[in-house]
């Protein structure tokens, strides 16, 4: 299966294959979850509310990454 994306920097469609953007997708949530748990292990352990916003900003910060890669595909 492929999956087609639009790519507005480029102009044109780019196919993927479901298993990549799966791979990739699976990657990178791996990646996001290894970060916020180690801040939270290794800073902000008696921290709650800090916590709390320290990961709500980590998730915002992998969206915002990840918008700016797949829109350059």
């Amino acid at each position: 299966m492929k999956v087609w994306v639009w790519s507005p920097h480029h102009g044109r469609l780019f196919a993927f294959t479901h298993v990549a953007i799966t791979g990739w997708l699976f990657i990178y949530v791996l990646a996001m979850v290894a970060v916020i748990v180690g801040v939270d292990v290794l800073f902000l352990q008696h921290q709650p509310w800090l916590r709390l916003e320290a990961n709500i900003g980590i998730v915002l910060v992998f969206g915002a990454v990840s918008l700016i890669i797949w829109g350059r595909r």
